[in-house]
């Protein structure tokens, strides 16, 4: 029998946040002036990389540059404990004002305490003291007791909510204008640092992640019968947490991004009301950098509605767009991301108020959901230069990967002049591969025109941000290859590892049973071998839903098979509408055997056997206001996600009932 990892969130009984403030006494937010160092005191500058927007100008509130300014900068330090654990030690003094580098770039110079153990440095910035209530010291970091709290207790704490910060748009984040804005408070921290008088330790890299998710609105080129006029975003949380959870956290070979929300104790949202935010210049194709807003779970609710004049209509109407990707999946708001709602196309007028539109599936508009992460790059720096790229390790499948793959990109940038690929050597021989005839190569868009070249190690070059790829043979036989590629900028130097290991790539596949011919399902679940399931008709990635009859029990079935076989298989469910004017049946849909790499899967509304390994799955359909306005559709998404411990794929299935 397999075994199956659920992983369920609770998403309800959310309770009334309290603030937790920073201490006045201890958090330095001003520059010290230069003076004399004392003897257990040493300069550290930090390279700082803040989180591109990677959007082109356009109607905006503020600029790239406003929302990168820290102008507030908190630096903590921590130590180990006899328990092994980190606990606060000091706050770190600066020295001076952060200096921009460009290229989203700054450095820092703090006043660190010499010590003979290693001390790890966090900052947070533009979280003003002024702003918050004072606590005394002992009650945020020391535990009353004389013995320093633990970072996780003090991190767990620093909340920022809508109520610290000047409201904007009836009560959002204020981004009124380029001299009328809420800052973004952001959170880095460094590696563990030994601070030593003699030593060479003078310079560390530090990467930092807004605590904001930003929501862009825009026209696709070619719609020009459709005047973008306000957006509304609906159900958003009203406090956030500064510091991201560890285990939401998601740090591959050095690129840093969260894969889940990270919550305040008993956060809150005003159900079903929205933020407006109106479009400042007529006739605009976009809002963007507007609309920040904090973390929250996927909820069938969080959605958009989005305001503008059609054709020749002579007042705006409304459209609702919920937050679901390409493949209908629902999206949670995470950190550092944005989440683009590209229209692509409007066929007709929408509702005439935005309550309407809310309270209804979406009309006569194609939007595209596009979300990407502002991931920073690992940073090499010697204290006035610096040569980044996306992450220093790599590791792929043994399949072969080209221009079409994903997983293989890199980014690579500087402020030196220019750069050059020195070589690519075999990790086990230590010898230069055969570049460029060898299994691993390198290409590049030079020119920006698409025109991809592999770098010359006999060439510099002058394009930054570069934007590079791995091309990488299929590895053959049983054993893995590894290899390190050298990039040089001026002084600066960066190792990157590229590993492929023989092991297949992951997989999910969905099996149809109610294809196949001259059987019933009842015979199929109780006679059919499991190992039979792969011969099952493949169900295509675009059909990957289940409609559901309305308010009729009924079973349906579904087949499971996945590589590597024996791999644990994470199940997670996406919730459902959760609005009671909507109840109507509940379903639980379960695994009814499981093999290593397959199994069946269905879905049963009625009582029944009660089978192991259940999964909860609610799904609700309109009961009343029928005829006043049409059905909303009502989901849930079945997530299913497997790793062959170097690369990861997840499948979602959902099933739904629009009402008819």
């Amino acid at each position: 029998m397999r075994k199956i990892k659920n992983s369920w969130q609770n998403w309800t009984s959310l309770f009334a946040i309290m603030l937790v403030m920073f201490a006045c006494t201890d958090i330095v937010d001003t520059p010290t002036p230069p003076g004399p160092l004392g003897e257990d005191e040493k300069e550290i500058t930090i390279a700082l990389s803040i989180p591109e927007t990677s959007l082109a100008s356009s109607l905006r509130s503020i600029s790239d540059a406003a929302e990168e300014a820290i102008p507030v900068i908190n630096v903590l330090a921590f130590r180990r404990n006899a328990g092994n654990e980190l606990v606060y030690d000091y706050s770190p003094s600066l020295r001076g004002a952060p200096a921009s580098k460009g290229n989203h770039m700054y450095t820092v110079t703090i006043v660190a305490r010499v010590k003979d153990y290693e001390q790890q440095f966090v900052m947070i910035t533009n979280v003003d003291t002024a702003t918050y209530t004072a606590l005394r010291y002992s009650e945020l970091w020391n535990d009353g007791q004389g013995n320093p709290r633990t970072k996780n207790d003090i991190l767990t704490k620093l909340t920022f909510s809508l109520d610290n910060i000047k409201k904007g748009a009836e009560g959002g984040w204020n981004t009124n204008s380029e001299t009328d804005y809420a800052k973004f408070p952001m959170w880095g921290e460094s590696g563990f640092v030994r601070v030593e008088r003699e030593s060479s330790t003078n310079s560390i890299s530090m990467r930092l992640l807004r605590m904001l998710a930003k929501v862009n609105v825009e026209l696709a080129s070619g719609v020009n019968n459709f005047k973008l006029n306000s957006v509304r975003i609906y159900n958003t949380y009203k406090s956030g947490r500064i510091v991201p959870d560890a285990a939401n956290l998601v740090v591959e070979n050095n690129s840093m991004h969260v894969n889940k929300v990270t919550l305040p104790a008993g956060v809150t949202f005003d159900k079903d009301q929205g933020l407006r935010y109106n479009v400042a210049v007529a006739g605009a194709t976009s809002i963007k950098n507007t609309i920040y807003t904090f973390e929250r779970d996927a909820y069938e609710n969080l959605c958009v509605v989005i305001g503008g004049v059609y054709g020749t209509d002579t007042s705006p109407t409304y459209y609702r767009v919920d937050f679901r990707g390409s493949d209908k999946q629902l999206m949670p708001l995470l950190r550092n991301y944005v989440y683009t709602f590209k229209i692509n196309n409007v066929s007709g007028s929408g509702y005439p108020d935005e309550g309407t539109a809310y309270e209804s599936r979406a009309v006569n508009v194609d939007v595209e959901v596009l979300s990407w992460s502002d991931d920073n790059l690992d940073i090499v720096f010697d204290g006035t230069n610096y040569l980044s790229l996306t992450k220093k390790n790599y590791d792929f499948s043994r399949k072969t990967y080209g221009v079409n793959d994903i997983i293989n990109r890199l980014n690579l940038d500087t402020d030196v002049s220019d750069w050059s690929l020195d070589s690519i050597i075999d990790a086990t021989t230590r010898r230069p591969l055969n570049y460029p005839n060898d299994w691993v190569k390198v290409y590049f868009n030079e020119d920006n025109n698409h025109n991809r070249i592999m770098p010359d190690p006999n060439r510099k070059y002058t394009t930054t941000p570069a934007n590079l790829q791995f091309y990488l043979d299929t590895l053959t036989g049983d054993v893995q290859r590894a290899a390190y590629i050298l990039f040089t900028a001026g002084r600066l130097h960066y190792y990157l590892v590229v590993a492929q290991y023989p092991v297949d790539p992951p997989s999910i596949v969905f099996h149809d049973p109610n294809s196949l011919p001259n059987t019933t399902i009842e015979d199929i679940i109780k006679n059919m071998d499991l190992s039979a399931i792969n011969s099952m008709p493949k169900i295509p990635e675009e059909n990957l839903r289940l409609k559901l009859p309305y308010g009729v029990s009924t079973t349906r079935f579904l087949g499971v098979s996945w590589f590597p076989a024996n791999a644990d298989v994470e199940i997670a469910e996406l919730p459902s509408y959760t609005t009671a004017e909507y109840l109507a049946y509940s379903a639980t849909p379960r695994f009814r055997d499981i093999q290593e790499g397959k199994g069946y899967f269905y879905w049963n509304p009625a009582t029944g056997v009660e089978i192991p390994a259940n999964i909860g799955l609610t799904i609700y359909r309109v009961v009343s206001n029928e005829n006043s306005r049409p059905a909303v559709r009502k989901s849930s998404i079945i997530r299913f996600s497997v790793s062959n411990g170097y690369e990861e794929v997840r499948r979602d299935f959902e099933f739904y009932d629009d009402g008819n």
